[in-house]
């Protein structure tokens, strides 16, 4: 796989080739899907390819419906561990940098994000679903999305600790945890406008439009979840 590779070389010619590079107050990286997935695993990498070129540049990750779940939840005879490092032997993937350069030896949690995000070190922001319609995103190891109800409850009880502690772990971060089955919501227009989640620690609720705006400028609350097993009242999916 050259995914890095290809990151590594656009951000090399962006930063030869875009003028005033050095006067560059901001910048986000985000991604959905597939490339939320990269968001998890590059961030630092490409944050600290601009922070060489601009120390001051205040840089910031958004990774939406990316690899967050709670992995030690799964069926029984599967450890999605396991599952991740024979595809991360086969395709000769690279995980998180950050993750890989603090442990020692590395070992297999750095290939999931549940696991890895501690170790890095740039401001991050999780937009994500308790259930994505999406089945791989709830790692390799769960039964399908009409099976097993009791499994999908304490599915998204252990999501909710798990973003909990994401919080707890670093305050700094911003989340948007919809329950809400369907997949990406920032490229998804109704759920940008319209669709609120209560906020965390705090009054009333948001949109994700404004969670972001929020996070980006310090200007209000920037963390907001559901809770687990209560669907979103303005979500449209049975």
């Amino acid at each position: 796989m050259h995914g890095r590779h290809i990151i590594e070389a656009v951000m090399d010619d962006i930063i030869k080739r875009k003028p005033n590079v050095d006067q560059i107050k901001q910048l986000v990286f985000m991604g959905t899907s597939a490339g939320g997935f990269g968001i998890d695993f590059n961030c630092d990498f490409m944050a600290d390819k601009f922070l060489a070129a601009n120390k001051d540049i205040d840089v910031r990750c958004i990774a939406d419906s990316g690899d967050f779940y709670p992995a030690w939840v799964h069926t029984e005879g599967c450890d999605p561990y396991q599952v991740d490092e024979i595809a991360h032997q086969f395709w000769q993937s690279e995980g998180d940098e950050s993750c890989y350069d603090s442990v020692d030896p590395p070992g297999s949690e750095c290939l999931i994000f549940s696991s890895a995000y501690p170790y890095i070190e740039t401001p991050f922001m999780l937009v994500n679903h308790y259930i994505d319609r999406h089945p791989d995103l709830e790692g390799p190891c769960t039964p399908p999305h009409n099976q097993d109800q009791e499994f999908w409850d304490n599915f998204e009880q252990e999501k909710y600790s798990l973003a909990l502690t994401f919080l707890e772990d670093r305050p700094e971060n911003a989340i948007f945890l919809s329950n809400c089955m369907f997949h990406s919501t920032s490229v998804v227009e109704w759920a940008w406008n319209d669709m609120d989640v209560p906020l965390v620690n705090g009054d009333g609720s948001e949109l994700l439009k404004n969670i972001v705006r929020n996070w980006l400028t310090g200007d209000g609350p920037y963390q907001a979840m559901d809770l687990p097993l209560q669907k979103n009242p303005k979500c449209p999916y049975i």
